[in-house]
């Protein structure tokens, strides 16, 4: 995304047979970048296949960020070891 005009200055194509779409691409604060297909459907009457889900973000999140297969799981970009093992019970209700 472009900081100075909100635009976004990348883009994926998709091509199926001799039809071709493009969909915008952008940058994760953690993590890989991500394309939006979200109008996929209304564009090229298809919807995606990812089984189990394991390659499709489901929201855009600035509290949490979870990575499975790397074992990464932060909330407000602490990891969630750290505050389990050090915060105790009113520094949990600030972060919340």
């Amino acid at each position: 995304m472009d900081a100075k005009t909100g635009a976004n200055t990348k883009s994926g194509k998709l091509s199926v047979g001799d039809q071709n779409w493009s969909f915008p691409v952008y940058e994760g604060t953690i993590g890989p970048d991500v394309v939006d297909i979200s109008k996929l459907y209304g564009s090229a009457s298809m919807f995606t296949y990812d089984p189990g889900f394991t390659s499709t973000a489901s929201c855009e999140s600035k509290i949490t960020y979870i990575d499975g297969d790397e074992g990464i799981l932060l909330y407000r970009g602490y990891p969630i070891e750290q505050l389990a093992e050090h915060g105790d019970f009113l520094e949990t209700c600030y972060l919340l």
